[in-house]
């Protein structure tokens, strides 16, 4: 088989970039949720945006008849991982709004080790899922 034309490649190397910057946006959440949820609302969008290019990206070659382009199947793949993880988080978000904006409020005014080492306390205490919250 001839090699995928260039559009096609240009397409899945946008998928597979826009598949890294969704799973990379979700490591910036940090303490500060209410920015961290535009992150993750982010990584969602530009997470479906990658499937989005990397399946028109594989269907186009198979409909040319060329080879499938190897990076629109890995930008799909990373695409889908940011966007099922970030509705998780959102799910998360969701779930324990409450809990996790006193555990921000918490830790911002917190200006010790053992003061953050408190407010982490606090958060598994007041979440109580499966090992989080069953602390000392």
């Amino acid at each position: 088989m001839r090699p995928p034309e260039q559009p096609v490649r240009h397409r899945a190397i946008a998928a597979l970039i826009l598949g890294v910057l969704s799973l990379l946006s979700l490591l910036g959440i940090g303490t500060n949720y209410h920015r961290g949820i535009y992150l993750v609302i982010f990584a969602v969008l530009v997470g479906i945006t990658a499937c989005w290019f990397g399946i028109t990206a594989l269907r186009k070659a198979g409909r040319s008849g060329t080879m499938r382009p190897r990076w629109g199947l890995f930008g799909t793949v990373l695409g889908g991982l940011g966007a099922l993880f970030g509705i998780l988080v959102l799910m998360f978000f969701a779930a324990f709004w409450t809990q996790l904006n006193t555990y921000s409020q918490c830790v911002n005014s917190a200006n010790t080790p053992s003061a953050q080492q408190a407010c982490m306390n606090q958060l598994r205490q007041s979440v109580k899922i499966g090992g989080i919250g069953t602390g000392s």
